[in-house]
């Protein structure tokens, strides 16, 4: 049963736990991609910077009182989550494409 206190809760302990998890998330997903060295290292540190920037744009918003602040800092915050979706889309399919490739092929 949850029981609330009354106490507003410190939105910084969900941010510095995403500033954690998601890069390493992503990390993770770049690992099953099954990319070679030099394709993997760069995509990795894209990702990994727009994870923090998404994350950090982010905060400034959702402690904001002001509406305006709040669209703002969420419509920054959305450029690098659109990057890292693009990438991810981008990878994933080239991914496929290899694996897809790799299977037919591998079994002639």
């Amino acid at each position: 049963m949850y029981l609330t206190t009354g106490e507003v809760f410190n939105d910084a302990y969900r941010y510095a736990d995403w500033i954690l998890t998601v890069p390493l998330l992503l990390t993770e997903t770049v690992a099953v991609l099954a990319l070679s060295k030099e394709v993997a290292k760069p995509l990795l540190i894209k990702l990994v910077v727009a994870s923090v920037l998404m994350i950090a744009t982010g905060y400034p918003g959702e402690v904001s009182d002001s509406v305006t602040a709040r669209v703002i800092w969420g419509t920054i915050s959305t450029i690098p989550f659109a990057y890292i979706l693009y990438l991810l889309w981008i990878e994933l399919g080239k991914s496929l494409e290899r694996q897809l490739l790799r299977n037919t092929f591998g079994r002639c």
